[in-house]
């Protein structure tokens, strides 16, 4: 097949809008479609390869998937081998516990699905996952072990059969992703059924025009208008959508169509072509390949250093990516592809490396701790992990079930603390205000304290009746246990509000779980549910006390203590204005300050927010351990701050 320069171009724009994107640079958070890009490209250069071998009676699978072997697995082999000890050196054993599960991902072609169990693309903190672009080398590599089969049980019965199979499964794939945007959006962007229809776009014009740019048959005029609109419409994309845009649905076809009008109008003769063959241009789509596997990681091992780093420091990255690919490029990417290297000892190669990465990955997986012994500051690292361990309460038991008197400090408790890990994480702070307080933890991690109502994570209904049957269980042992005076609920309540609707998207839709059957959440169905819990539980004799959650901006404050103390840099820039607060907090202080008529609420935020600064810490001490949830020490600090035990219990017998 002839080499079109052009599609070098047009890699070269699709790579720079997602580095520059993954840079944080101001006008590119749209550059993530670079990635539906370079799937258009890939389906069309493999299906116009396949169909030019067949026609001409050559085509092999050996060598189709020997050829993908070397055009990928070198460069990245590469990668994992400096990322490793990159990583040793540099994340927390628990960090360096979820890196090396990826790499094993990697290594089996399988990071996308790892991705999307583990992590929304857009979530916070994925600008710190070394591995996380490589979710789309997955799609693409379960793509090529499929499709060549597909065309070979297709081309038997001609071309006209193919291109209606490729059509069919094409639009099957978008409805699918389309309408898995509400329903499952992190599969939805992660997995290759609702990705494959990006590559389809790209075979479908190969299988349609056997690879020959349309522009041989259409007048001039009209093939650079195209081609010049094919080019604005991915232009388009990088500067106008954002983490926002419902993605990768019917939105994504802004990308994809203009991918395929470039690849079929962009000749050198229009203007869309003579900007794509422009040397320094093309020098960057030859090294696309690797311009995409060293960003991440680069950008990811700064961020770790560095939270905000500078747009000055970003850019030095990005020129440092560059140099750093061109070598990879040259002195990787092109000896393996143009190298005389046999099949067997390519396929011995292969072998070897995903053996290797796996094992080194399952080792460092299980073995973290061992491992990271002899990495500097260890013993630093230790300590700031054990400041942030998970805050289970009384006892790890009481996370999911009653746990009998594990969860309970004394047989004939005064106060029940009640609801999820939000509420788990207050045990500690009730305790250190009164050691000898008579208290009863009982909580379920996701499962607020609202009877009769259950939040549904992820369409799983199971989870939602289990939390249902919970709720029932705690009303029936607080009947049964007269000892009871004090009960404070706690939750962050955002899973019952649904999300508003933003300007350049649409917001989570959040569903609950009633009796009757699963609903969509409303603000004054949990306005009604949340005050027949209260007058329940005064029915019941005792008097309830709500913990507003602790004020949050959306930022993973736990691991930016962490690594501050790694830095030696200040705690305190940790710490965020009241003013960025996030807006799903906002929401539900807004929504439980209507109710301090009818309840106490006790507000984290007013100790740890003063003169308009949220505090990460005070006086060192953690009072976060991840997003949102107290430390065992930041519990225990508030805790006695606010005399949390003095407040409900001391002095509450008027209330009753």
């Amino acid at each position: 097949m002839e080499h079109r320069k052009e599609i070098d171009g047009l890699r070269a724009v699709a790579v720079l809008a997602v580095v520059f994107c993954h840079a944080g640079f101001p006008f590119f958070q749209g550059g993530f479609v670079g990635v539906d890009v370079f799937f258009v490209i890939s389906g069309y250069l493999i299906t116009s390869i396949i169909l030019r071998e067949m026609e001409e009676g050559g085509f092999s699978l050996r060598r189709f998937y020997e050829r993908r072997a070397r055009r990928i697995l070198p460069a990245l082999f590469l990668l994992l081998s400096f990322s490793l000890p990159a990583a040793w050196l540099w994340l927390w054993p628990e960090d360096f516990r979820d890196f090396a599960r990826s790499v094993v991902y990697v290594a089996l072609f399988a990071s996308n699905i790892h991705f999307y169990k583990e992590i929304g693309y857009f979530e916070p903190d994925v600008e710190l996952r070394p591995l996380l672009h490589t979710w789309s080398l997955g799609v693409e590599e379960q793509y090529y072990i499929l499709f060549p089969l597909l065309i070979l049980a297709c081309w038997r019965f001609g071309r006209h059969y193919l291109l209606f199979v490729l059509s069919a499964l094409a639009l099957l794939s978008l409805a699918l992703a389309q309408y898995g945007l509400s329903r499952f959006p992190e599969a939805t962007f992660y997995l290759l059924p609702t990705r494959a229809w990006e590559l389809l776009f790209g075979a479908i014009y190969a299988a349609h025009g056997l690879g020959r740019p349309m522009a041989t048959r259409w007048a001039p005029e009209i093939h650079n208008v195209l081609a010049a609109c094919g080019l604005l419409l991915i232009l388009a994309a990088v500067f106008l959508f954002s983490p926002q845009t419902s993605f990768p649905g019917m939105a994504a076809l802004v990308p994809v169509i203009g991918a395929l009008l470039v690849i079929a109008f962009a000749t050198p003769d229009t203007i869309a072509g003579k900007l794509l063959l422009q040397r320094p241009v093309l020098a960057i789509g030859l090294w696309s390949y690797s311009v995409y596997l060293w960003h991440q990681p680069v950008f990811a091992f700064i961020r770790y250093h560095d939270e905000e780093p500078s747009a000055l420091l970003m850019g030095a990255m990005v020129v440092f990516v560059l140099v750093l690919s061109y070598g990879s490029w040259r002195f990787v990417e092109m000896p393996f592809r143009q190298s005389g290297v046999s099949g067997k000892r390519l396929l011995a190669f292969v072998a070897a490396g995903a053996v290797l990465f796996v094992g080194v990955g399952l080792l460092g997986k299980h073995r973290a701790d061992f491992i990271k012994q002899h990495a500097p500051g260890y013993a630093r690292q230790l300590d700031v992990e054990q400041a942030l361990r998970t805050n289970f309460g009384l006892s790890q038991m009481c996370k999911e079930s009653l746990a009998g008197t594990v969860c309970q400090t004394d047989p004939a408790p005064e106060l029940l603390v009640w609801g999820d890990s939000f509420a788990m994480h207050l045990v500690d702070g009730f305790l250190a205000d009164a050691p000898g307080l008579k208290l009863m933890q009982r909580t379920s991690s996701g499962c607020g304290p609202i009877h009769g109502l259950a939040p549904v994570f992820g369409g799983d209904r199971q989870d939602a009746q289990d939390c249902l049957e919970f709720n029932d269980a705690v009303l029936e042992e607080i009947q049964k246990t007269p000892s009871l005076r004090f009960v404070v609920l706690s939750s962050p309540f955002s899973q019952y509000l649904q999300e508003p609707r933003e300007s350049a998207g649409e917001g989570e839709e959040h569903l609950v779980h009633t009796r009757e059957g699963v609903t969509r959440a409303d603000e004054i169905l949990l306005r009604s549910y949340f005050l027949k819990t209260i007058e329940r539980l005064r029915a019941l004799g005792v008097e309830p006390f709500v913990v507003a959650p602790p004020p949050a901006n959306g930022r993973d404050i736990g691991k930016c203590l962490a690594r501050s103390v790694l830095l030696g840099s200040s705690l305190d820039r940790c710490s965020f204005s009241l003013n960025e607060l996030s807006a799903e907090r906002r929401r539900v202080y807004d929504w439980l300050a209507e109710f301090e008529d009818d309840f106490p609420v006790i507000w984290l935020h007013r100790e740890i927010c003063r003169d308009g600064v949220c505090r990460a810490h005070l006086d060192g001490t953690f009072l976060y351990r991840d997003s949102g949830h107290l430390s065992k020490p930041g519990s225990a600090l508030l805790g006695k701050r606010l005399g949390w035990s003095s407040q409900v219990v001391g002095g509450k017998d008027s209330v009753r």
